[in-house]
């Protein structure tokens, strides 16, 4: 089911089950008389996104407020490539009044705040509930809201994770989170099992959605990752490659763009300066 239109009432960035993101891509910046390798074609397409309205609702920082980039290099003014898939994110740009409003309770109710104010503490989930049933599926009286991921992992496995000398493995994902990782080892030690022999990981590479991994071969990720942090590009790495995770409610394609016309200077100075040093 299509739910996205674009400014033209038409479905946006609908993929028939034989169309790659390319094709597609290809096709638009065709009836549009556009290259796909142009900013006029990323202006084009943030221009038809009818969410494209919602990266204006986060705070991005500036690049003179990094502390990784090079002063003459970047203009201070100016917001950061943010493509850091970390669970943090941006701040919403509402997170400080609903912070201000809960302190302002806090302040001039005392105690009290746990069942009058703007929103009191120990009700606090109670209006998130029929948006979360949707979401998971559930009826209301279902659904609960509570605590942070690892705490949650814990309680749900210390009540459902009973293994038995035949039955006894977990299945999980390939690179998921690390705290997902520390509390199903601890289940399993728990137990008295050994994690390399009691998980069973999933690697499914067509499935990784929208985040990339980049690795070169002529000079290492963290020369890349360092290079970019000076101007001004917020990305993630693990071991020698560079992740690239795109979110779709703050990403924008002209900040992939401008990423990648980055990564390529970046890329050129850096194998610019190898080749002197292996010439020298």
């Amino acid at each position: 089911m299509v739910l996205l239109k674009d400014t033209n009432n038409q479905d946006f960035f609908q993929l028939d089950h034989d169309q790659t993101p390319q094709s597609y891509l290809d096709r638009i910046a065709h009836e549009n008389q556009l290259e796909l390798n142009k900013k006029q074609f990323a202006l084009f397409m943030d221009d038809q996104d009818p969410l494209g309205y919602i990266r204006q609702k986060f705070s991005y920082p500036k690049l003179g407020t990094l502390p990784k980039v090079d002063k003459k290099r970047i203009e201070p003014s100016n917001e950061c490539i943010y493509l850091c898939g970390q669970s943090l994110g941006l701040m919403p740009l509402r997170t400080i009044d609903y912070m201000n409003a809960f302190m302002n309770d806090w302040a001039t109710l005392g105690v009290y705040g746990h069942f009058t104010g703007s929103n009191p503490w120990a009700k606090c989930d109670i209006p998130c509930l029929s948006t979360m049933s949707l979401l998971v599926g559930g009826q209301i009286k279902e659904v609960a809201l509570m605590n942070q991921l690892s705490s949650n992992l814990h309680f749900m496995m210390t009540a459902f994770y009973q293994p038995q000398s035949n039955r006894y493995k977990i299945l999980y994902e390939e690179h998921a989170f690390p705290s997902d990782q520390y509390a199903i080892n601890s289940q399993i030690k728990l137990h008295g099992y050994d994690p390399k022999d009691a998980k069973i990981v999933i690697k499914a590479r067509e499935k990784r959605g929208a985040e990339l991994s980049f690795r070169s071969i002529d000079i290492t990720a963290q020369q890349i990752h360092d290079e970019l942090e000076k101007i001004g590009v917020v990305i993630d790495i693990r071991d020698d490659i560079i992740r690239i995770a795109p979110v779709s409610l703050y990403n924008s394609f002209a900040d992939i763009f401008q990423f990648l016309s980055l990564l390529k200077e970046a890329i050129i100075a850096l194998t610019t300066v190898s080749k002197e040093s292996s010439t020298n």
